[in-house]
């Protein structure tokens, strides 16, 4: 019986030491500048780990905002399901989101996503959200 309360504490550790679940990937990528005037895209990537899968029955959306707000405009402030691009890693399971923009000012922009899906076993799901900060370079154009 002893046995089962350790293995009871040891489950429950990693969650007490703020250790992040594993299970998934998010990988955001984008060019290093932006030019003023110019449409940019941003590529977002959720993968879940072998074995898992990302619901495709529960909620999944990406909020977006930028601070401050006057240097580029988002093309979408919310992504969905359907607003999702066959995935560039080539896992069945992930999702892949084109977040677009077009750059207006120079300077450093934080650009902020909130991200919520369901995240799969083979059994039972779970709601994960995850928040993530990305800082955007604008400049103007070299002649």
């Amino acid at each position: 019986m002893a046995w089962l309360w350790c293995l009871a504490v040891l489950s429950w550790l990693p969650q007490v030491a703020g250790a992040k679940p594993v299970g998934y990937e998010i990988r955001i990528d984008m060019a290093p500048a932006a030019i003023v005037g110019e449409r940019h895209t941003l590529s977002l990537q959720i993968n879940p780990a072998p074995k898992r899968s990302i619901s495709t029955d529960g909620p999944l959306k990406v909020s977006l905002s930028v601070a401050p707000a006057t240097g580029l405009t988002l093309e979408k402030t919310i992504l969905r399901r359907a607003d999702a691009t066959p995935n560039e890693a080539g896992a069945a399971t992930g999702v892949h989101f084109a977040v677009g923009f077009t750059a207006i000012k120079p300077g450093r922009y934080q650009l902020d996503l909130d991200i919520r899906f369901w995240l799969c076993g083979r059994r039972t799901c779970r709601p994960v959200r995850e928040h993530r900060q990305v800082e955007i370079t604008i400049a103007l154009r070299e002649l």
